[in-house]
């Protein structure tokens, strides 16, 4: 609650905290009568041994009205701090010295700002009246943030739509209509438009694309997954389902390569894309999908912990085979698990090769770097006579062939 009295030099206004039955006397947007606050608090001390402390809030009211009394003060009930800014605005628009024009301009940003994005169209109404300034020039001072707000808008309902979040999901997390964020979409994604990422890694015509050779030397676990996309879809619409999401970095390569995904994952972290549902594949299998969503499918990345079974595996790719459509891409990095000791090898791809039912589009062979191997397991490999496996390995199976619309093998050059 405040009270405001107008003054030749901008307007008085009192706080009042019932809890505690304090007074501050703060300024206005121009300079207030100190003369008037201090005589205004050595009164209100004298007052308080009257009404006792803390005092009630209508008690403390009564004070102030009281105080004031002799200057034929307006009293004003406010019931927040916005309010309270504006109504100072409102009367220092008719009471003592007229704001400047910058002052005017500062204090419609700073409520503009805090005023949520569907509350904005009546809020520039609300300023026009109260700061007395044409819609034109309220429009030029806000401009920029509504320019900044729509950039931002925009880029959160892309960020949804890149995780295959429905139109309606987005609409509803934002608090924006569905055709906007279907005008969004159209117009940042395009209508049959190559993606940009291919454009990009065409390059010069000596960059060699990736499903030339089955042998792919690569630096980051990411990068098999973007020479996969490559390889296998085309198009911006094209879904890539990514089940192990924080482990492969699914998110962020689809997002560079713009491609959307489905990633879920048993416990996303927080330096994790947005977007990344928690399930738990483990124990729940496949996530469901809407059936638009499966229909643009092209590609499922599995990219598990090393650990874990090829059995299992097998076992998951198939489960997947059974949901997808046809002509979908499921590929499998399989990681070698090093053994100390007499352990006889054990070939992880094969394992998974005999519990797949599924044709093998393609093997391609991603050897880890002898450098990400320390000095002491290599001695300790040595004095074991122990041969450290570097043949990481990418499997490819194809869920049958797909109509022209679908990819059933790799692009040919």
């Amino acid at each position: 609650m405040s009270e405001d009295r107008p003054t030749e030099t901008g307007t008085l206004r009192f706080n009042l905290d019932s809890s505690d039955g304090r007074v501050a006397m703060m300024r206005s947007l121009k300079s207030m009568d100190m003369a008037l606050a201090l005589a205004a608090i050595r009164e209100y001390l004298r007052q308080r041994e009257k009404y006792g402390p803390p005092g009630t809030c209508e008690e403390l009211t009564q004070a102030i009205r009281d105080i004031i009394s002799d200057h034929v003060a307006k009293i004003h009930i406010t019931a927040d701090d916005n309010e309270l800014r504006n109504e100072a605005l409102r009367l220092n628009s008719s009471h003592g010295h007229q704001l400047s024009k910058e002052d005017k301009k500062r204090a419609a940003r700073l409520d503009y700002e805090k005023t949520p994005p569907g509350q904005r169209a009546a809020k520039k109404v609300q300023l026009t009246q109260l700061l007395s300034v044409p819609e034109r020039t309220l429009r030029n001072w806000l401009q920029d943030i509504d320019q900044e707000t729509d950039a931002r808008r925009d880029r959160d309902i892309m960020e949804m739509w890149w995780a295959c979040c429905s139109n309606d999901e987005v609409a509803d997390a934002l608090g924006c209509g569905k055709t906007t964020v279907a005008d969004v979409v159209k117009r940042m994604v395009g209508s049959g438009r190559p993606a940009e990422s291919d454009q990009a890694h065409a390059g010069s015509e000596a960059t060699v694309p990736p499903y030339v050779y089955n042998i792919w030397q690569v630096e980051d676990r990411r990068e098999i997954l973007t020479n996969l996309l490559m390889t296998y879809t085309t198009d911006p619409s094209d879904i890539v389902v990514a089940p192990f999401a924080v482990h492969s970095g699914a998110p962020a390569v689809c997002l560079n390569e713009y491609r959307r995904y489905f990633a879920t994952d048993v416990a996303p972290s927080a330096e994790c894309r947005s977007g990344v549902r928690t399930w738990n594949v483990l124990e729940s299998g496949p996530h469901d999908m809407h059936h638009r969503q499966l229909e643009n499918v092209r590609m499922v990345y599995i990219d598990p912990p090393t650990d874990t079974e090829p059995e299992w595996l097998g076992n998951l790719i198939n489960a997947y085979a059974a949901k997808v459509p046809a002509g979908v891409c499921i590929a499998l990095v399989v990681e070698p698990v090093q053994t100390i000791g007499p352990a006889l090898y054990v070939d992880r791809s094969v394992e998974v090769l005999k519990k797949v039912e599924l044709p093998l589009l393609m093997r391609f062979s991603c050897p880890l770097a002898m450098t990400q191997f320390s000095g002491e397991q290599v001695e300790l490999a040595k004095a074991k006579r122990q041969t450290i496996v570097l043949t990481r390995e990418v499997l490819v199976w194809t869920t049958g062939i797909a109509d022209s619309s679908g990819v059933s093998g790799p692009k040919n050059s």
